[in-house]
């Protein structure tokens, strides 16, 4: 085995002009669906053996495979892409895998396909990297896409009116993706901005004399972060549980939820970090983090700040685990030539190194989630982002009296009224625990008989439940206590049963119901008024209907009462 591989590498040349021809192996890997392209494979055709192990490679060869692997123009400019072609095949690079990103342009009318390919492919003669050429693509192809199936008649893009714009926007906002979500209005937003590009990018090159007015920036969009849909903090006995279960994780996963959690870090600024990330600080005496901040970066250039944020450390464990990542993956950064801590082997590919992603994250957590079935207070099951982590420091920063400059300090974020948006989460934190509160003082005002039925335990569980709110009622204005014993219930409502929980925070839907039974009772008398019934008052169904009133009227007195004596508004 040995002396074969000494052939060929005296066949060094031989071997370089046949790794010349990888964009031909990047597209027979393509064809078959393969879509990682590995050093292991990739060897295996340079060679034309099945099987090659880096390790038996001299190092002019691993330094001709790795300077090939990181020369990022190579891989797209030679790869089968050129303008007019049904599809492009980008190669976007991970340590040592190449993941292959089919761009499929068969859809659409030549024309089109031609103009949107040029727009494209002159951002990549910009510099622009093949993960946002990806996304530039998905953007425009939603347009195209809307021209296609709108039936507008075009022969360039220059040829759209505002009238088409409006159809375009129609479409989308009722197109329907794999037939169960529409599109959000945020998507839709960001594919009208890359129109918008799009035409004055084509209009400057074909008309560069006369400009056209451009359709799609007469269409705007108002409000539209009002309809954004941002991630939640994580609840407090949501991160216990979640705590006690994560070492069901991988070391690394573990290691990058408790930087998140410790720091307000980004999952991508913390995939980032390099084994030069801890600084000691001689005047402050601390350990800081330092991260590139990627997000802000030139808005931090044009203010003349540092391209890495710095956030101090004072939890021991976070530093010493960290530390420890750094140690254990020395022997990997080595083998792959990168200062990045945060890399694995593949499983598929026991060859090839490559880095995490935010999606492995995330999976590998909410995985732990399902199998420990950690719910919400609503009773289904908790969905975890990554996102959460950040929103769930600057939420408990800013409830324990932290002011909102050193939080925006702390996260990096050079606007403070992106901090002040979190305001609203620490109202909700507040009133949350002030029901938990409340919570604990009418649990005890039950009624004995319902108390009695429970021994210690089970009333103890019942109260855990209700606290997640698990036990909701259906008019949802209260919690049921009813045990699981007395079999299932039978009554038409909740209002006036004695295993009905409820307190102040319940008070506005107590309310709501009492308007309703009102107007209904109202509507029933007038009814039978002109039916003719004058002895309306002697019928069942009123006298139920207007107790049903009485008794969301006397319960909203009794918690009304219960607020005035403990000096509590709502």
């Amino acid at each position: 085995m040995f002396n074969v591989f000494k052939i060929y590498e005296f066949k060094f040349i031989e071997v370089k002009t046949r790794i010349c021809d990888l964009p031909i192996f990047m597209y027979r890997c393509s064809i078959q669906k393969n879509k990682v392209v590995s050093y292991s494979n990739l060897y295996s055709f340079a060679f034309g053996v099945q099987y090659l192990q880096y390790s038996y490679l001299s190092e002019p060869l691993k330094s001709l495979f790795t300077d090939l692997l990181n020369n990022k123009k190579y891989s797209l400019e030679k790869s089968f892409i050129g303008v007019g072609l049904d599809k492009w095949f980008l190669l976007i690079k991970n340590i040592q895998q190449v993941n292959v990103r089919v761009l499929k342009f068969e859809c659409l009318p030549n024309n089109l396909k031609l103009e949107i390919q040029q727009y494209l492919f002159n951002w990549w003669q910009k510099g622009e990297s093949e993960i946002a050429i990806a996304r530039r693509y998905s953007n425009v192809m939603r347009i195209g896409n809307a021209l296609v199936c709108t039936g507008i008649s075009f022969q360039s893009l220059l040829d759209l009116t505002y009238v088409n714009v409006l159809t375009i926007n129609d479409f989308l906002h009722q197109l329907k993706i794999k037939g169960k979500n529409k599109y959000s209005l945020k998507t839709i937003q960001g594919s009208f901005s890359e129109a918008r590009m799009f035409f004055d990018w084509l209009n400057k090159k074909r008309n560069p004399d006369n400009s056209l007015n451009n359709p799609f920036r007469r269409f705007k969009y108002y409000n539209i972060n009002s309809f954004v849909k941002n991630a939640k903090y994580i609840p407090e006995e949501i991160i216990e549980q979640l705590s006690n279960v994560i070492h069901e994780c991988s070391r690394s996963i573990q290691l990058i939820w408790l930087i998140m959690m410790n720091t307000g870090m980004r999952v991508s600024e913390v995939l980032n970090l390099t084994k030069d990330c801890l600084v000691y600080d001689q005047n402050e005496k601390t350990l800081f983090l330092k991260f590139l901040a990627s997000k802000n970066l030139k808005e931090r250039r044009k203010k003349g700040l540092d391209d890495f944020h710095t956030i101090p450390l004072t939890n021991a464990e976070l530093i010493t685990k960290i530390r420890e990542q750094i140690d254990n993956t020395s022997g990997l950064r080595a083998l792959c030539n990168t200062k990045l801590i945060f890399i694995l082997i593949d499983d598929k590919h026991r060859s090839s190194i490559k880095r995490y992603t935010g999606s492995m994250v995330s999976n590998e957590i909410n995985k732990c989630i399902k199998k420990y079935q950690i719910k919400d207070h609503t009773g289904n099951l908790f969905h975890y982002a990554n996102h959460q982590c950040r929103k769930t420091l600057a939420v408990s920063l800013l409830s324990e009296g932290s002011s909102v400059t050193d939080v925006s300090q702390i996260l990096g974020q050079l606007v403070e009224k992106t901090t002040q948006q979190y305001y609203q989460d620490v109202d909700s934190l507040k009133i949350a625990k002030l029901d938990q509160k409340l919570f604990e003082e009418l649990f005890h005002t039950l009624d004995k008989k319902t108390v009695e039925s429970y021994n210690p335990h089970d009333f103890e569980q019942l109260k855990q439940e209700i606290m997640l709110g698990a036990r909701e009622t259906p008019e949802g204005h209260g919690s049921c206590v009813k045990h699981v014993s007395f079999g299932p219930c039978k009554k038409r409502s909740c209002v006036g049963c004695s295993f009905l929980l409820t307190g102040p925070q319940k008070l506005p839907m107590w309310r709501k119901l009492y308007r309703d039974q009102q107007k209904y009772v109202c509507d029933l008398r007038s009814i039978m008024i002109r039916q003719g019934i004058e002895n309306y008052k002697d019928y069942r169904d009123f006298q139920h209907e207007n107790h049903l009133l009485n008794l969301y009227k006397n319960t909203i007195k009794q918690l009304e009462k219960f607020m005035k004596e403990r000096d509590l508004n709502f």
